[in-house]
């Protein structure tokens, strides 16, 4: 865990009640652990949230369907994940889909910095769920195509990986008030130096002028958060990294900083590639977690557009 010495109040953490079954905990120290009593189980697990998530996908899930089956009421569930669109307009434009779903179907709409998901689940008691989703994916997707990025747990970035991957292009990326958030985001991907040439965090106008060649005139002039500054961070990073495409951003995440022109949550970003050069000036709502979260992910998303000619 990267300590040299072992506290003492973590070997509380090796004791396990008798007739105990022990779940491993391969991202902490504290193992979880399954307690059974007539017929009944409780399952104690710790609280920091990946760690859990972890060991639930891992051990947890498998117990409980093989202990519990014959008293499981299956359900079934799907997820299409949004960008570039919010809630209550996604719910409109969705209403006479979801209007057409059979009885046993539940819609839930769950937004989040990353966009908006949308959840689909049903029963399958009657060994009919899989063919009720596969009737209401039919449905949503005509709708939801110019704003669908992924399904399930898959981040935009896999998505990404793939067409990318697929299509042999590489990428780069020029940021300058994301701080390497883009960067970090592709790299978390497995197997991303496969089409991620790297990236460069342009934060101060001397790293813009001085590594990725922006000119200081330009800068005067269009003022450094500009759709021209994001084109160019872009367009250089590519050029820089020998990469087909380019992502470019720069803005203002706040809390200070923001001017009448550029208030804080504006952000400019821009793509490059396939021929094509497209800037977008947005102001996101929220704190700088917030608006940093969602300009990466705004970003992300145009160049999946651009990778499948959903953006002319």
């Amino acid at each position: 865990m990267g300590y040299d010495d072992l506290p003492s109040q973590n070997l509380v953490q090796a004791e396990i009640p008798e007739g105990a079954i022990v779940i491993s905990n391969d991202t902490g120290t504290a193992p979880g652990l399954i307690l059974e009593e007539g017929g009944k189980a409780v399952v104690l697990l710790p609280g920091v949230p990946h760690e859990m998530r972890s060991m639930f996908d891992a051990q947890v899930a498998d117990y409980i369907n093989d202990r519990f089956r014959e008293r499981l009421n299956p359900t079934l569930l799907r997820t299409y994940n949004t960008c570039g669109i919010p809630e209550s307009l996604l719910a409109e434009k969705l209403a006479k889909s979801i209007a057409d779903f059979p009885v046993d179907v539940f819609t839930a709409f769950l937004p989040g910095l990353e966009g908006v998901s949308i959840r689909v689940t049903t029963p399958d008691s009657d060994g009919e769920g899989l063919e009720r989703l596969k009737l209401c994916g039919s449905l949503i997707m005509p709708v939801i195509a110019p704003y669908y990025c992924s399904t399930g747990k898959r981040d935009i970035v896999e998505t990404l990986a793939r067409i990318l991957v697929a299509q042999g292009k590489t990428l780069a990326v020029g940021e300058s008030c994301t701080g390497g958030l883009i960067s970090k985001r592709i790299t978390d991907y497995p197997g991303s130096s496969s089409f991620f040439k790297g990236g460069v965090v342009a934060y101060g106008s001397l790293t813009k002028s001085g590594i990725l060649k922006i000119e200081e005139s330009i800068m005067e002039e269009k003022g450094i958060v500009s759709e021209e500054v994001a084109a160019l961070l872009a367009e250089n990073s590519a050029n820089l990294m020998e990469a087909d495409f380019g992502i470019g951003l720069t803005g203002v995440a706040g809390p200070d900083g923001g001017t009448e022109d550029n208030p804080v949550g504006t952000i400019c970003y821009s793509v490059v590639g396939h021929g094509k050069v497209r800037s977008f000036r947005k102001i996101f709502g929220g704190d700088r977690i917030a608006i940093r979260t969602r300009g990466s992910q705004a970003a992300l998303f145009s160049l999946l557009q651009i990778l499948t000619d959903k953006l002319d």
